[in-house]
C-alpha cells in the first residue's frame, strides 16, 4: 500500500491535437496514394557538414509520377478552425492500486490508523464509559480489523501488479504493527484493572476498585487488595460513626478474606474500635449477642496483653448491662433474657461500676417477670419471687415480692353427694387433734347446696386441716374430717401468690 516511487519512473502519454492556425496533416484518407507508396530510385549520398563533420543520409525516393490531390476532399476554412484531432484514453478503476500512492498518503496511513485506535479508545471512555480495560480492548479489536484492511489492501495490489518491495515490506511492517498495537492491549488488561483499581481507591471509591481489583483476577482468601480495600472503607464509615457499615467491612475481611495475615489482624483491631464506639454510643440498634461474642474472643487472643484485657473486661461489663436494659423494656418485654444479663454482669464482673446497676435493675426486672408470669401461669411466678426474696431483699422489689409471698389466698372445693338439709359447714384448721376429735376452725364456709362447692377467702399460705360440722338439731352435730390414704386427717397446703384449689372429696 505505501508509496514505493524510488525506482519506479511512469508517465501517461498526453493526447495529441491539432489547433485551429497550426499546421498539420489531415487524416489519410487509405485510397489516396501516399509517398510511402511511391516507387524509389538511387539517389547519390550527398554529404552534410554538421560539426565539421560528414554525415550520409539514405537517398531521398521521388517517385517518378506527380501524386494527383484534385480529388482529395476538402474541408472549408470554418471546418478546419473548428477541426480537432484527439485521442482519449480508457482507464481501468483498478489500475489505482497498481499505481504507487503519493508520499503524503503513505504517510497518512499509518497515523490515521494510530489516530483511529486512540479515537476508538477515547469513545469508549467517555461516551461508553468503560473501564480502561474494557476501552483497549475495543481499541484492540479495531486494530485486528484495520490489520485485516492492510493485509488484503497490499495483497490486491499485488494481484494487480504491484510487485515492488518496498510496497510489501511497508505493508508488512504496517500490518504487524497493528497486530502488535492490538495484542499489546489485550495482554495489558489485566495490568490496566489493576492500575485503575488504585486509582479508585486513592478516590475513595471503594466499591469500583474492588470490582476491579477482581476483574485484574484477585479472587479467594488471600486477595490481600480487597482486603485492604475492605479495610479502608471501613475505617473511613467508623470515622462518620456508622458503626453498622463498619462492622460488615471489618467482618467481610475476617470471615472472606482469613489469609490475608496483616489484614485480618487490623480488621479485628478495628472491630474492637468500631464496637467500643458502638456500646458507649448506647444505641439500639447495637448487635450486642454479634458484639459480646467478639469481645469474648478477643480477649482471649495473643494480640489483647494486660491493658487490652481490661478495656474489653470493662466493655463487656457495660455491654451486657445495657443489652439487659434493651430487653427488660416493657416494649420488648424479654425480662427473663434481661436478668441473665444483669446476673452476668454481677457475677463476672463484680468489680464494674455496672455491677451495682445491674443488681437494682435485675431486681426490677425480676418483679416485672414474676407479674407476667402470675398472668400467664400463676404457679411459674413462685420461683421469681422466692428469688426477689432470696437475693434481692435490700431492694424495693424485694419486699414487694415478700409481701406478695405472705398475702391471703383464695381457697376452693367441691364435695361430691353432700347433704343438702341440713348443709354443712367446712372449716380450715391449723391444728386439728382426732383422738378428741378437736379442731381448731380458723376459718370457715358453707358449702352450695346445689352443687357441693365451697370457697374460703384471704387464707394466708401454710398447712391446713379440712374439717365438716352438720347442725343436726335436737340430735346433735355430725363432725368429721378429710383422711388422707393412711386413714390420718389429710393435711392440705395453700401456697402463696395463687388461689389453691383443692380436690374434689366425696363426703363422707
Amino acid at each position: 500500500m505505501m508509496d514505493d516511487r524510488p525506482n519506479d519512473e511512469h508517465a501517461l502519454a498526453l493526447p495529441m491535437t491539432a489547433e485551429p492556425g497550426q499546421r498539420g496533416s489531415p487524416p489519410r484518407d487509405m485510397g489516396q496514394p501516399s509517398l510511402a507508396d511511391a516507387p524509389t530510385m538511387p539517389h547519390p549520398a550527398q554529404p552534410a557538414a554538421h560539426g565539421g563533420a560528414a554525415h550520409l543520409y539514405p537517398p531521398l525516393l521521388v517517385p517518378d509520377v506527380t501524386p494527383a490531390f484534385d480529388d482529395a476532399p476538402t474541408i472549408s476554412g470554418s471546418e478546419r478552425g473548428a477541426a480537432r484531432v484527439a485521442f482519449s484514453i480508457q482507464r481501468d478503476p483498478r489500475a489505482a492500486l497498481a499505481r504507487p500512492f503519493p508520499y503524503w498518503l503513505s504517510a497518512l496511513v499509518p497515523a490515521g490508523a494510530l489516530l483511529l485506535l486512540a479515537l476508538v479508545y477515547a469513545l469508549a471512555e467517555l461516551l461508553g464509559r468503560a473501564d480502561w480495560a474494557d476501552g483497549a480492548r475495543a481499541a484492540a479489536y479495531t486494530g485486528f480489523a484495520l490489520a485485516a484492511i492492510v493485509a488484503l489492501a497490499t495483497a490486491a495490489r499485488v494481484a494487480l501488479g504491484r510487485r515492488v518491495i518496498f510496497m510489501l515490506l511497508l505493508g508488512a511492517a504496517l500490518v504487524a504493527g497493528l497486530l502488535g498495537t492490538s495484542l499489546t492491549a489485550l495482554a495489558l488488561g489485566p495490568t490496566l484493572r489493576a492500575a485503575q483499581a488504585r486509582e479508585l481507591e486513592r478516590a475513595g471509591q471503594w466499591d469500583g476498585a474492588i470490582q476491579e481489583y477482581t476483574l485484574a483476577g484477585e479472587t479467594g482468601s488471600a486477595a490481600v487488595n480487597i482486603a485492604r480495600i475492605f479495610n479502608e472503607s471501613g475505617e473511613a464509615l467508623l470515622a462518620t460513626h456508622d458503626y453498622a457499615g463498619a462492622a460488615v467491612r471489618f467482618t467481610t475481611v475476617t470471615t472472606n478474606y482469613a489469609a490475608t495475615g496483616a489484614q485480618v489482624a487490623r480488621a479485628r483491631a478495628n472491630l474492637l474500635r468500631t464496637y467500643t464506639g458502638w456500646v458507649k454510643a448506647g444505641g439500639n440498634d447495637v448487635p450486642y449477642d454479634t458484639a459480646l461474642s467478639f469481645l469474648d474472643a478477643y480477649a482471649k487472643e495473643s494480640a489483647c496483653d494486660t491493658s487490652c484485657r481490661a478495656q474489653v473486661s470493662a466493655l463487656e461489663a457495660q455491654a451486657h448491662y445495657q443489652y439487659g436494659v434493651l430487653l427488660a423494656d416493657k416494649k420488648a418485654g424479654r425480662y427473663a433474657d434481661g436478668v441473665k444479663q444483669f446476673e452476668t454482669v454481677q457475677k463476672q464482673f463484680a468489680s464494674s461500676p455496672y455491677a451495682p446497676q445491674a443488681h437494682k435493675a435485675a431486681a426490677t426486672a425480676y418483679l416485672a417477670l414474676g407479674q407476667q408470669q402470675l398472668k400467664q401461669v400463676c404457679a411459674t411466678a413462685l420461683p421469681t419471687y422466692q428469688t426477689l426474696v432470696a437475693s434481692y431483699a435490700d431492694t424495693a422489689e424485694g419486699k414487694t415480692a415478700s409481701d406478695a409471698l405472705k398475702a391471703p389466698q383464695t381457697v376452693s372445693g367441691t364435695f361430691t353427694n353432700a347433704p343438702a338439709n341440713p348443709a354443712p359447714t367446712v372449716f380450715l384448721s391449723r391444728s386439728a387433734n382426732t383422738t378428741i376429735p378437736s379442731f381448731s376452725d380458723d376459718y370457715q364456709t358453707s358449702v352450695d347446696a346445689g352443687s357441693g362447692a365451697y370457697t374460703f377467702k384471704d387464707i394466708p399460705p401454710g398447712d391446713y386441716y379440712l374439717s365438716m360440722i352438720r347442725d343436726l338439731g335436737p340430735g346433735g352435730t355430725d363432725l368429721t374430717w378429710a383422711k388422707g390414704p393412711d386413714g390420718a386427717a389429710a393435711i392440705f397446703h395453700i401456697g402463696p401468690l395463687c388461689p389453691t384449689t383443692l380436690q374434689a372429696l366425696a363426703f363422707p
